[in-house]
């Protein structure tokens, strides 16, 4: 189900009592509802279940390259692949910075079967930092949030997960009775509730199967 950028501000606007008002001008809800909608994202981004994942285009990294420019609406990573055959995939571990230069020295295959071997990445400044760099040419794929697109046009759409844009709704109306110096009590007390809900139904997106502990140790096939 979606919502689109014109709903979203029709139904702010109602819910504030500024219907044929321009105390809040138009450009102040766009703005509104865009700030509103995105601490909803914010707030299914952080349940880790995967709302929003996308996946990248393969990257060909080639001899003396180590890093991988990140997607230009990156907001999160979620995992980095490495092919090791056709159709084969194995997931990259990360490294942390106290790392950085411990793989400098590239690894043989055999050298994958110990726990401290194997190419690793690391997040920073708009890339994916592989290491070591004299090994880790290949084709490799990025799962990753991307950020919330900006609402603009009327005909723009939000995902709206079982009418969970109440929130924006009652968020933006906050704002804008905040700005008139009325009482927001109300719907304080309606964004407390909308935001338990959210929390709560939010943890699981796959019903059928919950979370599992997942082996930190191995993958089944060499990087």
């Amino acid at each position: 189900m979606t919502v689109t950028f014109a709903q979203l501000l029709v139904r702010s606007r109602t819910r504030a009592d500024e219907d044929g008002s321009q105390f809040i001008t138009d450009a102040e809800l766009r703005d509104y509802v865009n700030a509103s909608a995105a601490e909803l994202y914010d707030l299914l981004v952080a349940s880790f279940q995967d709302y929003y994942l996308s996946q990248s285009p393969d990257y060909v990294v080639p001899n003396g390259v180590d890093v991988i420019t990140l997607p230009a609406n990156f907001y999160k990573l979620r995992g980095v692949d490495r092919s090791v055959s056709a159709n084969r995939w194995a997931k990259v571990d990360a490294f942390s910075f106290a790392e950085r230069n411990d793989r400098q020295i590239a690894l043989g295959r055999a050298a994958y079967f110990f726990a401290d071997a194997g190419i690793r990445y690391k997040v920073q400044a708009g890339t994916i930092k592989l290491t070591p760099a004299d090994s880790c040419s290949g084709t490799y794929r990025v799962w990753y949030i991307p950020r919330m697109p900006m609402l603009a046009l009327a005909a723009d759409i939000f995902d709206d997960q079982n009418q969970w844009s109440e929130y924006i709704v009652v968020d933006v109306a906050i704002k804008c009775l905040q700005k008139s110096e009325s009482s927001v009590t109300g719907l304080q007390q309606q964004k407390a509730a909308l935001l338990k809900r959210i929390e709560s139904m939010s943890r699981t997106l796959d019903a059928g199967a919950p979370e599992v502990i997942t082996d930190g140790q191995g993958q089944g096939w060499p990087l």
